[in-house]
């Protein structure tokens, strides 16, 4: 538990949350305070009715306007790749560099391997 609270904690002091979501979504358009509009991937909307956080201090907030789905930058990844918090503090912790592979985090994390429901079945 004090693993994940400590990258989750390293990530959000070092991620870039404008290139996070870019690459993720593609042109982001200007708003206010600090907060940018786009395509919502999970509604597909057409207006930019999805709004992110991008200012440098923050925790990389979205909020769609159509769908009503809302959350953090690792709530983003799990609902966008379909994984669990663990999975996305992987995916966030190599997408920034802190890690070079997954197998870093999961020894951070405790030595632990993926959650159960995410581990290949015989």
């Amino acid at each position: 538990m004090f693993g994940q609270v400590l990258i989750k904690a390293r990530i959000l002091a070092t991620i870039d949350f404008r290139t996070f979501f870019e690459r993720r979504l593609g042109r982001l358009t200007e708003g206010r305070g600090g907060w940018v509009r786009a395509r919502c991937p999970f509604c597909n909307d057409r207006r930019r009715a999805l709004r992110v956080d991008v200012a440098d201090v923050g925790r990389g907030g979205f909020r769609c306007r159509r769908c009503q789905k809302s959350g953090d930058v690792f709530g983003f990844v799990m609902a966008q790749d379909h994984v669990p918090f663990r999975t996305a503090l992987e995916i966030l912790a190599i997408e920034v560099g802190l890690v070079a592979e997954s197998a870093t985090v999961i020894q951070l994390l405790g030595g632990r391997g993926p959650p159960s429901r995410c581990r290949a079945r015989s």
